[in-house]
């Protein structure tokens, strides 16, 4: 069982938490980071009996990235790379963060080497058919159906993030204009439409389901809850997306991002323009909208042998 850590170290990491939340970082992306953050003060402690951040320099960065590096992960096998470099970037923004605010002089992590950055790996999506099948999973006559079904209609037609998702509040949807306000990364607020078929199984799940989900809370004025009336997680909705992935027997396997993905590379097939794309997703570089171009490398295959001349003569 892992010590509790020392009185130094949590007083950083209740800090850091709190300039997260002020530059507008969600509740579950603030989790995870403060745990990795935690994590390593405790190998810090454990390996090099440290108290003090100032004494943490590049020496020990370099052994907690060799640590990184050999560490077995939770499925047997080493880390990923790019978990690893996941890791070490948010150490670094940690100590820039520390320097930052005058809370150490010299920054250990200036010099330190990361492996090279994996290469970005291409989007993951469903095809049509394996959407359609996994909405069909959800049974909207019953109050938590109706939930799911709401959920996975909108996570698929605005393409919004899972975090985005579990945050929004009832005065945050409009179902007369087909609209919800979103706040984004770095509480950028964004307007997004959704289509007709996610506003009825809203409205459904409005009218029908969540009053009866509230017969053990309040619901917090969210517009997601639990079974027990309780705000919804990201991981919650993870799992829910997952077991009717599951049950729906889609191979690919299914994930909240995965119908993010799903939504971009759908409306890039059927004609939508990248940059409308980008503001739908919120990319404020149209560089990583770009990247959804790839699907399209069959679309492109079936046209080349349809028209292209030199295809044409034998076919």
């Amino acid at each position: 069982m892992r010590k509790p850590l020392i009185h130094a170290y949590r007083l950083v990491v209740v800090q850091f938490e709190e300039y997260m939340r002020v530059r507008g970082t969600n509740e579950d992306d603030i989790r995870h980071k403060s745990l990795e953050v935690v994590t390593f003060f405790a190998w810090v402690h454990e390996a090099f009996e440290l108290d003090d951040i100032h004494r943490i320099d590049g020496r020990i960065l370099r052994a907690y990235l060799a640590h990184l590096v050999s560490r077995p992960s939770a499925m047997g096998g080493q880390l990923k790379a790019t978990t690893v470099y996941g890791l070490m970037c948010r150490v670094r923004g940690l100590f820039r963060w520390l320097k930052r605010t005058g809370k150490i002089h010299v920054d250990p992590s200036v010099d330190l080497e990361l492996p090279n950055k994996p290469r970005r790996v291409l989007p993951k999506f469903l095809d049509v058919r394996d959407v359609e099948k996994l909405l069909e999973m959800p049974d909207p006559s019953r109050a938590v159906g109706s939930r799911d079904l709401a959920i996975l209609e909108l996570l698929y037609s605005t393409g919004m993030r899972c975090g985005e998702l579990c945050g929004l509040r009832l005065d945050q949807i409009d179902l007369k204009s087909a609209s919800l306000s979103v706040l984004g990364k770095g509480r950028k607020e964004a307007m997004l439409p959704f289509g007709e078929k996610a506003g009825r199984a809203i409205a459904n799940y409005l009218a029908f389901g969540r009053p009866r989900l509230l017969t053990k809370g309040d619901g917090g004025g969210f517009l997601f809850v639990t079974k027990s009336g309780r705000t919804l997680r990201s991981n919650s909705v993870s799992y829910m997306v997952r077991m009717k992935g599951r049950k729906a027997m889609i191979e690919a396997g299914c994930h909240p991002h995965k119908l993010r993905h799903s939504c971009a590379t759908h409306l890039l097939r059927n004609g939508a323009d990248l940059r409308v794309i980008q503001t739908l997703l919120r990319h404020e570089d149209i560089t990583s909208t770009q990247i959804y171009t790839h699907v399209d490398v069959k679309t492109l295959r079936d046209a080349q042998k349809k028209y292209h001349p030199r295809e044409r003569r034998h076919a």
